[in-house]
């Protein structure tokens, strides 16, 4: 499960433009104006063993972006990590590009071995008007091989989603999530800030059907978000998060 703000409105999040889009669209890091810094802990299904945790930084250059983060998911006997370089820049007015490179590993412990790979991800944010952008992004396209044994490989995913931002204070988004070899996912998402320093999210998706809810508080340049994800039969999956915005 990727981390941040955006699990508030169910990680439709292909058009956002701040530090976490690292985790879900790079393109999105173009839109940054100062250094920007973030982590959060995610305990899915309040199960200790099924935590996620993440830290990203995120560094502009005119208009390129530098970004480094990592996400480690699991326990002691089994554990996924992804350590992570983006870089994004601006095209033009309205474009915006970014490509991020990954060193993934999973680790099973007690003696059955550590397995790295390296996988590539990238998308596109286009503004087609005054208030929708279009968004798309591909993770491991090249679907790396993580064992000889049955061709066991990292699945790819391909999304692409729309946004339409009402004002500085609301938007609402849809994103189609489609991993290779599996039935299509929608994600719709909202965002409300109901006061300069507080915003509420909402959000729900398909599949395995969850909703999600949050709530943002700003505290100067820092940022303190707290959301959760609700599944009908397993329940929440609660999420943390602090941000700091150099803008």
């Amino acid at each position: 499960m990727d981390g941040g703000a955006p699990q508030g409105y169910a990680s439709a999040a292909l058009a956002g433009g701040d530090l976490w889009s690292a985790y879900y669209n790079q393109a999105g890091l173009a839109q940054i104006k100062g250094v920007s810094a973030g982590v959060f802990y995610n305990n899915a299904f309040m199960i200790p063993e099924l935590g996620t945790g993440g830290a990203v930084v995120a560094v502009p250059l005119g208009k390129q972006v530098l970004a480094g983060s990592i996400r480690s998911f699991g326990y002691s006997l089994y554990n996924e990590g992804k350590y992570s370089l983006a870089y994004a820049r601006i095209l033009g007015e309205n474009v915006r590009v970014g490509v991020q490179f990954n060193a993934q590993t999973v680790r099973i412990g007690e003696g059955y071995g550590r397995k790295s790979v390296f996988t590539v991800e990238g998308g596109l944010s286009y503004d087609a008007g005054k208030h929708v952008t279009l968004s798309a992004h591909v993770y491991n396209p090249n679907q790396a091989r993580l064992h000889t044994y049955e061709d066991e490989r990292l699945p790819a995913l391909l999304r692409a989603g729309a946004r339409y931002t009402f004002s500085e204070k609301l938007f609402l988004e849809a994103d189609v999530w489609k991993p290779v070899n599996h039935d299509p996912q929608l994600r719709i998402g909202t965002e409300y800030w109901i006061h300069e320093l507080i915003a509420l999210r909402a959000g729900v998706s398909t599949g395995a059907f969850q909703s999600y809810f949050g709530a943002g508080v700003k505290l100067g340049k820092f940022e303190l978000d707290i959301s959760s994800a609700y599944h009908s039969v397993l329940g929440f999956s609660p999420q943390l998060a602090l941000a700091y915005h150099g803008k």
